[in-house]
């Protein structure tokens, strides 16, 4: 896993900083410590900053805080602790990351990607609300990088269980109130019994659903071009030609 991990991170090994988004659960505890692995067994340069958000949610936060600080010094990671985030955790994110070229890790998964998928199905999304989860894109100054979309969270807790990794388990993950545990927990086993390999297909639909949606960007473009001009210094549209395009 540590070398087909390394190939997706490649491009990312210049950075100067790789913060990681930490909850203390499965998923961002085999992030941080692959990451982390993978630093020292390659020497790669970038400083490891490991990011975790207490929102205050849950009685145990304060003490999921205190394992998360002990878990990164474990593994000699700089910490970052944002306890009481009043703020939406994106934006937290982004104001952290201050280096044109440094990277944000986050551990959303195949799973997370298919939940995301059907959830956003059911509320009737458009193409772009069908992307699903995005590999790469822009975060204040750097980059928010998703290395795990193509591993299933079996996969994350297997690495867990070779490397006897200490995490903790949210218990509101359990609660088919919310909506996508509800999909987690009651419609993809459904599904997966039918179609055992359904979250695969799914990924790949998203995919070329993200390739529509870049050729549509490109059409637009070009359509945007042939109908607008400026003109003493103003832009403006040409409604002859606007009307020349399809509804």
């Amino acid at each position: 896993m540590l070398e087909r991990l390394y190939s997706q991170v490649s491009p990312y090994i210049q950075a100067r900083r790789w913060y990681i988004a930490y909850s203390g659960g499965l998923d961002s505890h085999v992030l941080m410590h692959s990451l982390t692995s993978l630093v020292k067994a390659h020497k790669l340069s970038p400083i490891i900053i490991v990011v975790h958000i207490n929102h205050q949610i849950q009685a145990s936060a304060n003490e999921w805080e205190n394992h998360c600080r002990r878990q990164a010094n474990a593994l000699d990671c700089s910490g970052n602790i944002e306890a009481n985030a009043r703020k939406a955790r994106y934006q937290v994110f982004s104001e952290l990351i201050d280096g044109a070229n440094d990277c944000l890790f986050m551990a959303h998964h195949q799973d997370d990607n298919t939940e995301t998928f059907l959830y956003r199905l059911f509320r009737g999304a458009g193409l772009n609300g069908l992307l699903g989860i995005m590999q790469e894109r822009v975060l204040g100054s750097g980059k928010l990088v998703r290395p795990f979309l193509s591993y299933s969270r079996a996969d994350l807790a297997e690495y867990a269980k070779k490397h006897q990794l200490d995490y903790v388990n949210d218990p509101s993950n359990a609660d088919t109130h919310f909506d996508r545990n509800y999909i987690r927990h009651n419609i993809i086993p459904e599904i997966s019994k039918r179609w055992p390999g359904f979250a695969s297909s799914l990924n790949r639909t998203s995919k070329h659903f993200i390739e529509a949606n870049e050729i549509l960007d490109d059409v637009a473009r070009q359509d945007l071009k042939a109908i607008a001009s400026v003109e003493h210094g103003e832009p403006f549209i040409n409604m002859s030609a606007l009307h020349e395009l399809s509804l």
